[in-house]
């Protein structure tokens, strides 16, 4: 198959010398209910080869052969064979007394003398030469019969070189045939493994996604509720400062004031004050 293309190569899917089980019971019965369904299956038509061109028979024909074959088609009795130049007939009944016609039979009964003088040479012929013929051809016969015999010893040599050589290629391919189906096993049980590592980390993280986003929500209403809160802490400040800022401002216009009415008691009394009421004034301010 080394010469062959690729369209014609053939590929066998089948290792006798390495499969096994042939002989297991229920193998055999197993196979031919498989022949016996596509049997059932198979519907064969009328001329189911009509698609096949005729064959050409007319080049194995030669002349006898098809005048022999249209006479059997023709159905009529085989002609007998002719023992006429055998036979030493006379001059027919009414030609007894032509010369022609005993001349004619003369002729005849020399050529059947002649014919079995030269059978007689040649049987002397083979009673003299024969035996030494025969043994040459014998000779020659069993010449060939050896060369045979040693042709068909190598062929069948070759042949069970070949066998063991296939053999050999089959037990090699089912070992490495085994180891393959060996190392698909483990790596169809390492995907389906891998499979399910990858379902429960997709599970986990799935998981980790979920908690991340409760988390996230959690951490955004912590945020705006600490944002909230600020807020309420700035407008606290703010309205403590607006009212710190209030008091001071009502403090200084108190003081303004008590100023004013102390400029205007001190104008009024044209500026005579003893020092009890000098004193008394600014402790009044601090009070107030």
């Amino acid at each position: 198959l080394s010469g062959m293309g690729d369209s014609e190569r053939v590929y066998i899917d089948a290792l006798p010398y390495f499969d096994a089980g042939y002989d297991e019971p229920g193998v055999r019965e197993a196979a031919l209910a498989l022949i016996d369904e596509e049997c059932r299956r198979y519907r064969p038509t009328k001329n189911y080869l009509d698609h096949l061109p005729l064959i050409d028979t007319s080049k194995f024909e030669t002349e006898v052969f098809r005048t022999e074959m249209e006479r059997v088609a023709a159905r009529q009795p085989m002609e007998l064979l002719n023992m006429k130049r055998c036979e030493l007939p006379g001059p027919p009944a009414g030609q007894k007394s032509d010369l022609g016609a005993w001349a004619e039979s003369l002729r005849n009964s020399q050529a059947q003398l002649e014919h079995q003088s030269t059978r007689l040479v040649n049987l002397n012929l083979l009673a003299r030469y024969g035996t030494n013929a025969w043994k040459t051809y014998c000779s020659y016969l069993e010449s060939l019969v050896d060369q045979l015999q040693k042709q068909h010893t190598t062929i069948r040599s070759s042949i069970q070189e070949i066998n063991w050589e296939r053999k050999s290629e089959q037990q090699d391919a089912g070992s490495r045939l085994t180891a393959l189906e060996a190392e698909f096993t483990s790596l169809v049980d390492s995907n389906f493994r891998l499979e399910d590592v990858c379902q429960q980390m997709e599970s986990r993280a799935s998981s980790l996604r979920a908690e991340e986003a409760s988390f996230r929500e959690m951490s955004e209403h912590m945020a705006k509720e600490a944002e909230k809160k600020r807020r309420q802490v700035e407008n606290q400040m703010e309205s403590a400062e607006r009212e710190e800022k209030r008091k001071i401002g009502a403090e200084q216009r108190q003081r303004r004031n008590e100023m004013r009415v102390h400029k205007q008691l001190e104008s009024q009394n044209d500026g005579f004050i003893d020092d009890d009421e000098a004193k008394e004034v600014p402790e009044r301010m601090d009070e107030s």
